[in-house]
């Protein structure tokens, strides 16, 4: 006998009834092709279409059960295999879908709740062997089914147990003084159970593993020559105010044991005198020369415009005459029929406006007159001074105050982490140049605004700035012995590589070196984004230039 699955029983059923459900309709033709070719979903969304064409068409109604349960059953096929595959959230998704597709079938909800009960005691076999696998399968069923109430309930009391247990682990760590380990414990457990509140313990691990991470640093002066003993002092005075850059967990040594010493002396000041030849420039007066005098060409000018206008009037007062002698004759000669009142308006005009001319001529005459006494006060020519540009020579003296300074950080059991000479350097300059009467060269003597006492000060305050990069580099090499020691702990004590490599992070505002994350990562299986918590914040660039040291040379 042949045993068929319902989905294929459903395809049979639906061959039998095709030739009765014929239609024209391309999208049931579609539809058709697509639930021969097991597509289901495919096959319904055609059949639906057209049954927006043809609403009230039980033969299309038919094909749309008909697919809708050929495509519950193959789901259901599909979640069946999924779980024999042992791939429950695959399962689940699956026999949801069938449940969604033909609600009326019990089965696909009974199946569903066959595979959560399976997963679940799947979860309890592994609770005490790998609680963490545990979790991961209940809350598989959770996603699918978030109100799975058993499932909810053997979560919680694994991850009870599991929190406790780890917790309680992370406790002793902590009292037997390994803080590291303690802290990772912790942060591993927050990943896994983030509903444990580990807070308040992370901070106390984190509290003891910052003392130990700091820092600090003290000052003290170094074997130094008795000359130079004020200057070693102001060294000294300088490097108490010297804060590292880049160590941020530096912390002033005040009242405690510091992590390295600061050994410094001044061992002497050299003074260097250079001269440098430049030039200044004065104008002065060379010579005089001749020039015309604008003043006498202005009432030459003047002169003979005015003469030129006296002439002009000369003419016009004689041809003024003879028209004044015209008009009077005419009125002399008038007769009883001639306009007498007019002939004289006429001569009138003429006699005022001859009067005019005579009185133009007149003051004309005067001003050409008083000008030329001017004239004859006037000089002709004038001395003009000639200017020329002296070059001279300036001397410019610079004196240069140079400070060595003997510098060696020591750690913890006086082991030296650097070791370096510094050059302090300030000057002073000044021009001068001796006085040059003849070009109008006033003297400048030389007058250095600081003296030498205060150019040591300065150049000795330069080698304390230049010194950050010191104070840094000891920040750094303190770091590497940490890690140093993680690292040859690896295998002999991997508990104190641990701790030491936590301080690293904790101090290092680096990237972490990636074999350092491997080794915890792996021992505590934890996420490098939770490790990445253990590092201080980088400082923001301040935008100024930190002072650069000279090449460093080996100090005795």
């Amino acid at each position: 006998m042949i045993h068929l699955s319902r989905s294929a029983w459903w395809l049979l059923l639906y061959a039998a009834l095709a030739p009765a459900c014929a239609s024209v309709d391309p999208h049931v033709q579609r539809g058709d092709q697509l639930l021969s070719a097991g597509l289901h979903e495919e096959a319904m969304a055609e059949f639906e279409t057209a049954r927006k064409n043809k609403p009230d068409d039980p033969a299309i109604r038919a094909k749309i059960d008909t697919a809708r349960r050929a495509a519950a059953e193959a789901s259901f096929e599909s979640g069946r295999l999924f779980m024999e595959n042992g791939d429950f959230g695959s399962a689940a998704g699956a026999l949801q879908k069938a449940a969604q597709l033909l609600p009326e079938e019990k089965r696909y909800a009974q199946a569903l709740d066959e595979a959560a009960a399976k997963q679940v005691g799947k979860a309890k076999e592994l609770a005490d062997k790998n609680p963490a696998e545990a979790v991961r399968l209940l809350s598989e069923i959770l996603a699918a089914l978030p109100r799975h109430a058993l499932a909810q309930a053997v979560r919680a009391e694994i991850q009870r147990k599991e929190a406790a247990a780890r917790l309680e682990q992370a406790h002793r760590l902590l009292e037997r003084g390994l803080a590291g380990n303690a802290l990772l414990v912790a942060l591993r457990l927050g990943e896994l159970f983030p509903e444990v509140d580990v807070a308040g313990f992370q901070a106390a691990a984190r509290e003891k593993l910052a003392a130990l991470a700091r820092f600090s640093l003290a000052v003290r002066a170094a074997d130094t020559p008795r000359k130079t003993k004020d200057l070693t002092e102001v060294l000294l005075t300088r490097l108490h105010a010297v804060r590292p850059q880049r160590c941020p967990t530096f912390v002033a040594a005040e009242g405690q044991a510091p992590r390295a010493v600061i050994w410094a002396g001044v061992e002497r000041v050299t003074f260097e005198q250079k001269k440098e030849l430049t030039t200044g420039k004065q104008t002065y007066q060379s010579g005089k020369r001749k020039v015309d005098n604008p003043r006498y060409q202005e009432l030459e000018q003047k002169q003979a415009a005015d003469r030129s206008r006296i002439q002009e009037l000369e003419e016009k007062i004689k041809e003024g005459e003879g028209g004044l002698e015209v008009a009077r004759q005419r009125f002399a000669e008038a007769g009883p029929d001639d306009d007498e009142a007019a002939l004289r308006d006429v001569v009138k005009k003429a006699e005022a406006a001859q009067q005019a001319l005579i009185k133009e001529k007149t003051k004309l005459e005067d001003d050409v007159l008083e000008r030329q006494k001017e004239l004859s006060r006037t000089p002709r020519k004038l001395d003009e001074p000639v200017m020329d540009d002296h070059v001279y020579d300036v001397t410019r003296i610079t004196r240069t105050a140079t400070a060595l300074a003997r510098i060696v950080v020591t750690g913890e059991g006086k082991n030296v982490l650097v070791r370096r000479e510094v050059r302090g350097v300030a000057s002073v300059s000044d021009d001068t140049h001796p006085a040059q009467p003849k070009y109008g060269v006033v003297a400048d003597p030389l007058k250095l605004e600081k003296d030498d006492t205060e150019l040591s000060a300065e150049a000795v305050a330069d080698a304390a700035a230049k010194s950050v990069e010191i104070a840094d580099e000891a920040c750094q090499r303190f770091r590497e012995y940490i890690r140093e020691g993680g690292r040859q702990a690896e295998e002999s004590a991997p508990q104190e590589a641990v701790e030491a490599y936590v301080l690293y992070l904790m101090a290092s505002p680096d990237p972490a070196p990636a074999e350092l994350l491997r080794f915890l990562e792996k021992k505590f299986e934890i996420g490098a984004k939770a490790l990445q918590t253990l590092q201080p914040v980088a400082p923001k660039p301040s935008g100024k230039p930190s002072p650069k040291t000279e090449a460093a040379t080996p100090a005795d």
